[in-house]
């Protein structure tokens, strides 16, 4: 499966970090913009028992124009690229059923990838994340027709990275962000109906 995309925003509203600029001004950005890209997705079935999916997706987002380019105070944000929007991102799915009794043992394998991203429309350098990987795995038994328990763990490697960040250093004099979910581990237990 493969999809194609692209668009055009007039009139996004950028969100800034106070002090960065003058008289609140980080409160007026408005943007013209561009997105445009590709997903792709594979799966396969080599046996009844084995599925494995891949997802591709490749992305472009610029700032075409901007107001804050009007103010001589301001830095220009025209080419930039959009906040938290990676130019690649890329998943991979592994699933291994296994009748067992009267129910069924299922064993699942994920991996995540994102690219490059920043937090804020300036492309500050200070508030950006480097490209990443994420890897799960799961366990779990389906029985009774409706009941499963499972076991999983989340960012098996502990990859340390964030989810946003921002840039007070003019406020409080260090920049801030928001941590990414560390490992994880857990039992579930479920009943779909």
């Amino acid at each position: 499966m493969a999809a194609a995309y692209a668009g055009q925003c007039t009139d996004l509203f950028g969100y800034g970090t106070p002090g960065k600029f003058y008289d609140g001004a980080y409160n007026r950005q408005q943007h013209d913009a561009h997105t445009y890209g590709l997903d792709l997705q594979i799966t396969a079935k080599p046996t009844s028992q084995l599925t494995a999916t891949l997802q591709l997706g490749v992305s472009q987002t610029k700032v075409d124009k901007s107001n804050a380019d009007l103010a001589a105070a301001l830095s220009s944000f025209t080419g930039n690229q959009l906040p938290l929007a990676p130019h690649v991102s890329a998943s991979a799915l592994v699933q291994y059923r296994i009748p067992l009794g009267e129910g069924a043992l299922n064993l699942e394998g994920n991996a995540n990838y994102k690219s490059h991203v920043f937090f804020d429309v300036y492309n500050d350098p200070y508030v950006q994340q480097d490209g990443y990987w994420i890897g799960n795995v799961r366990a779990s038994y389906e029985f009774a027709k409706h009941w499963e328990i499972g076991a999983f763990v989340n960012n098996v490697a502990n990859k340390e990275y964030y989810s946003d960040k921002f840039d007070p250093t003019s406020t409080f004099g260090f920049i801030r962000g928001i941590v990414g979910t560390p490992r994880m581990a857990g039992v579930e237990f479920n009943w779909r109906y």
